[in-house]
């Protein structure tokens, strides 16, 4: 599979996590006594409501009217999963799980900022409460898509299913379900493991998605991720996935023991935070989990790197990814909370509430309401959370600041860009694989090449269609 360009996010450090790749984030709103939320008024503003006055200048500005494309590539719009509005927004494509984690995190940034100035509440949450009572909760995820060749999705798929039951350790965000602090709260939704549905039946893989782009590749959605807000839990998330992908197309990982009943062991895993960790198999055998990551993805990972010429200290994958799995070995939970999302909430939130937080009675709903504060985008918990412990971080502030209003460099995505600047008024649809100008409709297939070259030639066979007069 071709991967594209390495872009300009800093030179990369190995192959093993390139791969075509993006998400949408679902950010959860506070429902008003009207029983609406703040949905819309928060996309309208991105919009400009029709005054370029008011736009927050996230949004590529059309002259014809609003767009919903973001000017680094991505897209917002408005979802109603659960009966109530939600803002969600997604990344460009990603040609590494390196460059996703800076655009990841630039869709909070742009979200947390649209909401603060309107005064609205966000939060970056795998569940949310979806009554007033508080005695039902509606999930709010983070599906992930990546570009795989489509004869090989079948097969794939059954590689993948044992990994996203155990992926919890080393990306769940961790929070309370039903009373008690879990790794992931968002595996106790989960219904299916695959399907073509994804709301109602919440399955691990969601089939028959579009890829966006040409004959012979497929989209890989996953839905049982979560919005995570640790740089090292985002990176983990996306980049073993895609590693774990590149072995399957390599060769390297051919099959894998199925897991007894996925969703129940995926939940069972999730309720244990202690350490110690253990899957049924389908013929009835116990194996430890984390002796099973080992086996049969990250020993296939490192024959990749190997095949690739990469040393580990080469390696930023290699080096979070086996560190991570030592500490899970060993229950040293602590030496991961710093990185991980659901350890570092174990240690400044259930463990050492009141050492970090000064909680009044020490219940699972005080808890509860500071992991709310810590998803929070328009809450300050966890910036200083993460420059006081310090949480560990792979992007800088100025490297998201470019995320938020720059495409990946040669990508699709400045194409798109270009294209909305250049012909403005004379654009009359812009999508994630096409645009229309005067009526004539382009296909944008290809997701690399797309250098200021091969971008320049576009636009002149464009403005020659149009009687060689560019808008």
């Amino acid at each position: 599979m071709t991967q594209g360009s390495e872009g300009a996010l800093g030179a990369r450090e190995n192959l093993l996590d390139h791969r075509w790749q993006g998400v949408e984030v679902e950010y959860a709103l506070p429902i008003r006594e009207e029983g609406w939320t703040d949905a819309n008024r928060l996309m309208k503003y991105l919009q400009g409501d029709g005054d370029s006055r008011q736009n927050s200048s996230y949004l590529i500005p059309l002259r014809g009217g609003a767009s919903n494309f973001l000017k680094n590539g991505g897209r917002g719009y408005i979802d109603h999963p659960a009966g109530h509005d939600l803002l969600e927004l997604c990344t460009p494509e990603c040609s590494s799980a390196r460059e996703l984690v800076a655009y990841e995190r630039a869709c909070d940034l742009v979200t947390a900022e649209t909401c603060s100035r309107l005064g609205v509440h966000c939060y970056k949450s795998s569940i949310t409460y979806s009554d007033k009572r508080k005695t039902s909760h509606a999930p709010r995820g983070l599906h992930e898509s990546y570009l795989v060749r489509e004869d090989h999705l079948s097969q794939l798929v059954e590689c993948l299913i044992p990994f996203l039951v155990v992926r919890p350790l080393l990306c769940g965000t961790g929070g309370y379900y039903q009373g008690r602090y879990v790794l992931s709260p968002r595996q106790f939704f989960m219904r299916k493991i695959v399907s073509d549905k994804v709301t109602g039946d919440f399955p691990f893989i969601a089939l028959g998605k579009r890829s966006n782009t040409g004959n012979g590749f497929a989209r890989l959605h996953l839905c049982s991720g979560e919005g995570a807000r640790c740089d090292g839990t985002t990176f983990l998330r996306n980049g073993v996935t895609a590693a774990i992908i590149n072995c399957f197309e390599q060769g390297l990982i051919h099959s894998v023991p199925r897991i007894q009943d996925p969703v129940e062991e995926a939940q069972k895993i999730s309720s244990n935070v202690s350490g110690n960790w253990v899957i049924t198999l389908e013929n009835g055998s116990r194996m430890d989990a984390v002796e099973f990551l080992r086996e049969f993805y990250m020993d296939p990972i490192q024959r990749l790197a190997q095949k690739l010429g990469i040393a580990r200290s080469d390696s930023l994958l290699l080096n979070l990814l086996e560190d991570t799995l030592d500490c899970l070995a060993t229950s040293a939970i602590t030496r991961l909370s710093r990185r991980l999302d659901w350890a570092v909430k174990l240690d400044v939130i259930e463990l050492n509430g009141n050492e970090y937080f000064q909680l009044r009675q020490g219940t699972w709903e005080e808890k509860e309401t500071l992991d709310f504060q810590f998803k929070s985008l328009t809450d300050s918990t966890f910036a200083e959370l993460e420059a006081e412990l310090p949480i560990e971080r792979l992007t800088s502030e100025e490297e998201v600041r470019q995320a938020m209003v720059n495409p990946p460099p040669d990508s699709r995505a400045a194409l798109r860009r270009e294209l909305a600047e250049q012909f403005g008024v004379e654009l009359e649809q812009l999508d994630w694989d096409s645009v229309t100008v005067r009526g004539r409709k382009y296909e944008l297939l290809k997701l690399d090449g797309w250098n200021k070259e091969t971008r320049t030639e576009l636009m002149k066979h464009i403005s020659f269609d149009m009687g060689g007069r560019p808008a």
